[in-house]
């Protein structure tokens, strides 16, 4: 019991005996005092003369003080008395007074929201992501320890600064801009910010969505920056680097192709594909039976499968018209590469032999 319910009840009993004592004319009284589903039960009873509760005056036996007591700490009185019947006195009572209550209410929800409040900021702080939010007036509300070694700052430095004061006019311009899309939008905004820092301009991605505020009030922004600065440098290398083998291909004199493990096409040079009037559309996904005469994609075939099987690099003579024409003769050689997922491709390149006998231009002996 809290220190205002036990001394409540106290005085009920103390009341409650005083009556007994004075007008019942009974020569004992039982007290009893329990917890039942979370309220106290007090019950005062006696054997004595009783009386008629309705035909009472509220202020004789203390009745009113009774029922008063108990109403002051949320609680009620019960009295079941007749004549030569005795009286029974109940109360009940809860563990807390009504104030005691809402006090520990209050207590407890802000130690929780402490404890909620303390948990965010570690998740927050231990992100690699920039974290922040501001105010309607683009003023930071909010900035994540990542986001102050970003930009050199001593912790909470930036509270109250905007944009301007730490970014050029132009970036803090498309910044703030991007801020009042995403609040005027219902799912937020995701979207790529080029962000100076130091004089180098990082790359980022960033989600920005709207905050309400109170009632009343206008929103905030809140913004999660992932950095892509070196995902993006990959890419463009990994582009460029796909840019040179394609212009380097294309240019070559030679035919040149790409299969993957099953035979099926995956690159082929813009040689190949005009000497035999092809489009990557009819090329890419096919196999040598699928385009070229079968008496010619057959052994071309199993040249494939040995190559696969044992590896290395191999040369072999191959036949195949161009059009309705005779067979050409080409010399091709062949090699095993290793995709990206651990599988095996087929390379090769093939050069039109039909007026040499013997060309060794590749420096690889012929199967």
């Amino acid at each position: 019991m809290s220190p205002m319910i036990e001394t409540t009840v106290y005085r009920l009993i103390q009341e409650a005996l005083t009556n007994v004592h004075r007008h019942a004319g009974a020569e004992s009284a039982e007290v009893e005092l329990r917890r039942d589903e979370g309220r106290i039960v007090l019950r005062v009873s006696d054997a004595g003369r009783g009386f008629d509760p309705q035909n009472v005056d509220p202020d004789k036996y203390g009745l009113r003080g009774l029922h008063e007591r108990a109403a002051a700490v949320g609680g009620s009185v019960c009295i079941d008395a007749a004549p030569n019947r005795g009286s029974v006195i109940t109360a009940r009572l809860p563990l807390l007074d009504p104030l005691e209550a809402a006090n520990m209410e209050r207590d407890s929800a802000a130690a929780a929201l402490l404890l909620s409040r303390a948990r965010l900021e570690q998740i927050i702080d231990k992100a690699s992501a920039v974290i922040f939010v501001k105010d309607h007036l683009g003023r930071y509300e909010l900035a994540n320890r990542e986001h102050e070694r970003l930009f050199s700052l001593e912790p909470r430095a930036i509270l109250g600064k905007n944009d301007y004061d730490i970014l050029p006019k132009e970036a803090a311009d498309a910044v703030i801009e991007n801020d009042r899309r995403a609040v005027n939008m219902e799912y937020g905004l995701t979207i790529e910010e080029t962000i100076p820092v130091d004089g180098v301009l990082h790359e980022y991605v960033t989600v920005k969505f709207a905050i309400p505020g109170e009632p009343g009030q206008p929103s905030s922004v809140c913004g999660i920056a992932t950095d892509i600065t070196e995902q993006k440098r990959q890419m463009r290398d990994l582009q460029e680097a796909r840019n040179r083998f394609q212009a380097f291909m294309d240019h070559s004199p030679m035919l040149a192709w790409i299969k993957d493990a099953e035979g099926k096409y995956v690159f082929m040079n813009r040689r190949m594909l005009e000497i035999f009037n092809l489009t990557t559309d009819a090329v890419y996904g096919k196999t040598d039976m699928d385009i070229f005469p079968q008496q010619w994609a057959q052994p071309a075939h199993e040249h494939d499968l040995e190559v696969l099987a044992h590896g290395g690099t191999h040369r072999y003579r191959e036949y195949c018209p161009i059009g309705d024409g005779e067979p050409i003769a080409w010399d091709a050689c062949k090699f095993r590469l290793q995709g990206i997922d651990g599988g095996y491709l087929i390379g090769g390149v093939a050069l039109d032999v039909s007026g040499s006998t013997d060309p060794s231009c590749y420096g690889v002996p012929r199967a």
